[in-house]
């Protein structure tokens, strides 16, 4: 799997688990508007029709939004080339380790259902 290091500007948080990032390549060239799915976490559906699954992402959403802002540059570690996921560092945090071992993880909430 190809894994590489870069910096990008947040586009958008589209939900729980999808990003839209400019990542910059190559010198100076920006890939523009490129999707990126959270590497190793998957987090609650915030379009759900079961009240608590909505309830869980909306609450990680809210965690995601409170460490990036939109328009704000991070450094993305990018996983593959087709479809293409990424871990986000906000300074030193790793925000999907965060988000899963602060039980934001989709994996966490199914055990409460078990």
């Amino acid at each position: 799997m190809d894994t590489r290091y870069y910096r990008g500007v947040l586009v958008k948080v589209v939900d729980t688990n999808n990003l839209r990032v400019d990542i910059l390549a190559l010198g100076n060239i920006w890939l523009r508007n490129q999707k990126l799915r959270l590497h190793g976490v998957m987090c609650p559906n915030w379009r759900s029709e079961v009240p608590e699954v909505k309830a869980a992402a909306d609450l990680a959403m809210k965690e995601i939004k409170k460490h990036i802002a939109q328009g704000r540059e991070y450094v993305f570690k990018i996983y593959g080339r087709d479809r293409m996921t990424c871990e986000i560092f906000v300074g030193e945090l790793n925000l999907n380790d965060h988000l899963k071992d602060n039980e934001y993880g989709l994996h966490h909430f199914v055990k409460d259902f078990e």
